[in-house]
């Protein structure tokens, strides 16, 4: 997607061309991947009859909601920064609190590609009855993001008025909004860490129901 996502913006294709593109890019991979998936011979198995293919489809329809319901919660709670900074204040200073937030999502997308497999490790964990395990790995890794995006986020504060200007040709000098958003990116690294465990623990609809209380704190505040 990233080189797709490139190559449109050299050719100024605009916004509409880019999401395309997005999409077409995702699309292609998810069409070449599926033929190394039908390959596995794990997969080649006889089919369910109806009444065990209605179990196992009930069981993931619960599950399915789960996760769509946790996709759109965690979307309003993390995609809504910039909709609620415009209403309470000048484009102007939007456009300054969306640079700097992007700024900090560069971590913060790297720190969750890296710590993903973490989601199948945990799921085969839990499938034998290893629950210590799991706990452990939550506490240590946890830890272990919190303290790398701390050193991350004092970088940030620190170059990340050059590193706009170098990007958007802008120059944003408040160091009070670097920072706040350095203390927000350790926090946001936490809880993804912990949520990438969850979800290998099964543990989907407790994070649905605290970002449901997330969002409404943060609706009115």
């Amino acid at each position: 997607t990233v080189p797709a996502l490139l190559l449109v913006a050299m050719a100024d294709g605009g916004l509409a061309a880019m999401t395309l593109a997005y999409f077409l890019a995702l699309a292609l991979s998810v069409v070449a991947a599926l033929p190394l998936l039908l390959s596995d011979p794990r997969w080649r198995r006889r089919l369910p009859g109806p009444a065990r293919a209605w179990r196992v489809a009930r069981r993931d329809m619960w599950a399915g909601a789960g996760f769509a319901a946790l996709q759109i919660a965690a979307t309003l709670v993390y995609q809504t920064d910039v909709l609620i900074a415009a209403q309470l204040t000048s484009l102007a200073i939007t456009g300054d609190f969306a640079l700097v937030q992007r700024l900090y999502l560069v971590p913060l997308s790297l720190l969750f590609a890296a710590v993903t497999p973490l989601w199948a490790r945990t799921a085969a964990e839990v499938a034998r009855g290893n629950h210590r395990w799991a706990r452990a790995l939550a506490e240590r890794s946890a830890v272990a993001a919190a303290a790398g995006l701390a050193l991350g986020g004092v970088a940030i504060v620190i170059l990340g008025p050059w590193a706009v200007e170098v990007w958007a040709g802008r120059e944003v000098h408040d160091r009070w909004l670097y920072a706040g958003f350095a203390v927000w990116m350790v926090v946001a690294g936490w809880v993804a860490v912990l949520s990438v465990i969850l979800n290998g623990m099964g543990r989907v609809w407790p994070q649905v129901r605290w970002l449901a209380v997330a969002l409404v704190v943060k609706l009115l505040v």
